[in-house]
């Protein structure tokens, strides 16, 4: 056990004691500031609570003080790209072909379910998954790890590419209508464009974002995360015709949204594998 005592007020910290405990303690000292009118120190607290996030923002500490009730600061959401697939060593296509993890997917998967599980210290999340079986094993995995029942949302399966799904990607590139240039090229008379994913894909953003959850973990595919976050940061459809926002098998995305500004934390971090 540490004590701080910064002047006059004392401030017990365990190492153990993750930030959202260190934040709560400082946002106490806050209190105890305000009550002896020691409006200095109230504002350095604040100040020293921002600097240990995640937990409450100032702006929803000071709201709650006028409310009575204390509310989360910000939504934080997880997304993961399933490690790797059969369809990443055998030259299939994947988009909805259904296709499972490789044996070392599942065990890359187990990994990243330690390193979520260690980071969020059982705390409340829904996990939401594409049901095709590379993510959704994936999602079974994770979910077992943080003690949730992973559900399907079929909005985050991997782009529809119609004919070409089931066939070798020798086979696509031989027999594409054209080539991918803009967001509505159309590789297949029946594949989805990359517009009308991100048509798809922005209802549900907008969805998840109104949902009372703060965190959410998000299992899914490289194209479909690429647009979701493209999504994110606000861009228009138009702005894939010359930006990609391209991710690894494995890597973890994560957005905040926190005093109404949406932020990318960290993306595609293939740390988690190791």
């Amino acid at each position: 056990m540490r004590v701080l005592l910064i002047t006059g007020f004392i401030l017990p910290v365990k190492h153990e004691d993750p930030l959202l405990e260190i934040q709560k303690k400082f946002l106490s000292l806050a209190e105890e500031a305000m009550k002896v009118k020691k409006l200095r120190f109230y504002q350095r607290f604040l100040l020293l609570c921002w600097r240990f996030p995640p937990g409450l923002a100032i702006m929803d500490f000071l709201t709650s003080r006028k409310t009575g009730k204390a509310r989360s600061c910000m939504k934080i959401i997880y997304t993961l790209q399933h490690p790797q697939s059969e369809h990443h060593l055998n030259g299939r296509v994947g988009s909805w072909t259904d296709w499972d993890l490789t044996e070392l997917g599942a065990a890359q998967a187990q990994r990243i379910a330690f390193h979520l599980k260690e980071e969020l210290k059982d705390k409340p999340v829904r996990l939401l998954s594409s049901d095709l079986r590379r993510a959704w094993h994936t999602a079974q995995i994770v979910g077992q790890a943080l003690n949730v029942t992973p559900e399907k949302e079929i909005r985050l399966r991997e782009r529809n590419l119609g004919e070409a799904v089931g066939h070798s990607v020798a086979w696509l590139k031989e027999n594409l209508l054209q080539p991918e240039i803009t967001i509505d090229d159309r590789l297949f008379p029946s594949a989805q464009t990359r517009r009308e994913q991100y048509v798809q894909l922005k209802p549900l953003l907008e969805e998840l974002l109104a949902k009372e959850e703060e965190i959410l973990l998000l299992v899914s595919h490289g194209d479909t995360l690429g647009i979701l976050h493209a999504l994110w940061l606000g861009l228009e459809a138009e702005a894939l015709n010359s930006i990609q926002l391209a991710g690894s098998a494995g890597g973890v995305s994560e957005l905040w949204l926190r005093g109404g500004k949406r932020i990318v934390r960290r993306l595609s971090d293939l740390s988690y594998l190791c």
